[in-house]
């Protein structure tokens, strides 16, 4: 969502927190993210 990613649709942020993004069947959008510590 108008952030860089790689190609497997992923964005890193500084820390190398990373999120990613999908739709499920019935059109959701919903996110994934890890964190490090």
């Amino acid at each position: 969502p108008g952030m860089p990613q790689d190609t497997n649709a992923i964005c890193t942020f500084p820390g190398e927190a990373r999120v990613a993004w999908f739709k499920d069947p019935d059109g959701n959008v919903l996110s994934l993210s890890q964190h490090y510590r």
